[in-house]
């Protein structure tokens, strides 16, 4: 788009110039029409005033006659009336050369003003290719910054997600084997406390409870890989598309991942309060029933052998 109208106004520019100088070219034939005719003008007289010298001496020499009379006078009035008619197109050949003058001077002028407002719009529009590199080069800086925060953003979604799924298989088998220990006593264990039942229901409701806890585990991590999956997505098409804000949408993008990075955090300050939450249900099992971990030691005992 700049780079055309710098073109449309070069030709403009070179369209003006060739004007000046048709104008000019033409001026100078117009002032050496009026210089032709000046001396046509200065022969005539000079023609006239011979005539009329020499009409004289031939009346002198010859004395008075009607027929030289009459010659004298026709010659005078033929170069009066060529005088006058010189002095006609001498005098409309000089107002319509002002009038051209005039013109070509206001043309001149214009021509002037416009090649000037030219220079000027040309001036304005390098101004604004500069400062619209300096803006592409400053994009292109945030956009690799972006980069490297987005790859950054998924190296640190990627193991927490690792981590995330490993505590989350470790609380699934340890309710498993709490579940099933918790069976076991339920059908073979001796009470060793009057209200065992109660303990036991506890239990249950904890190991439920866990189990939602994980549920609910498993739906925040989908739900974060869905969000960094939209952000990426997001962030890919804000980067591909061909917006004169390029930057704004880039700085947009900046806000999701600052949600991004909170959600992680809200998301590992749930694991760790979930690992102290399953900590304290194994040693209240551990605290009131002692004889899960003998039913463990007995099975490690019996796959061993």
């Amino acid at each position: 788009m700049i780079s055309k109208k710098l073109s449309e106004m070069e030709e403009q520019q070179l369209h003006s110039n060739d004007e000046r100088g048709r104008l000019r070219t033409e001026n100078a034939v117009l002032t050496e029409r009026v210089h032709v005719l000046e001396e046509q003008m200065l022969v005539a007289e000079q023609r006239y005033e011979r005539g009329r010298f020499w009409l004289l001496g031939d009346v002198c020499d010859c004395g008075p006659s009607s027929r030289y009379r009459e010659q004298l006078q026709e010659e005078k009035n033929r170069t009066r009336e060529l005088l006058q008619r010189m002095e006609r197109e001498k005098q409309l050949e000089t107002e319509s050369l002002t009038l051209k003058y005039q013109m070509l001077e206001k043309d001149l002028q214009s021509a002037k003003k416009e090649a000037d407002k030219a220079r000027e719009e040309t001036q304005r529009m390098q101004e604004t290719v500069e400062e619209l590199r300096g803006q592409l080069t400053e994009s292109k800086l945030l956009v690799e910054d972006l980069e490297e925060e987005r790859i950054k953003l998924e190296r640190q979604f990627k193991r927490f997600k690792e981590e995330a799924q490993q505590d989350i298989d470790s609380s699934s088998e340890m309710v498993e084997v709490l579940t099933q220990q918790t069976e076991e006593l339920r059908r073979n264990g001796v009470p060793r406390q009057g209200s065992i039942v109660e303990q036991m229901s506890d239990l249950e409701e904890s190991l439920e409870q866990a189990r939602a806890d994980i549920r609910d585990l498993q739906r925040e991590r989908d739900d974060l890989q869905a969000q960094l999956l939209a952000a990426s997505v997001e962030r890919g098409r804000s980067l591909l598309a061909d917006e004169p804000s390029l930057a704004d949408e880039l700085m947009s993008g900046g806000s999701d991942t600052q949600q991004i990075l909170e959600a992680l955090r809200e998301q590992e300050v749930c694991n760790q309060k979930l690992r102290v939450y399953i900590n304290g249900i194994l040693m209240r099992v551990i605290e009131r029933h002692p004889e899960i971990l003998e039913i463990g030691e007995q099975r490690e005992q019996q796959n061993s052998s």
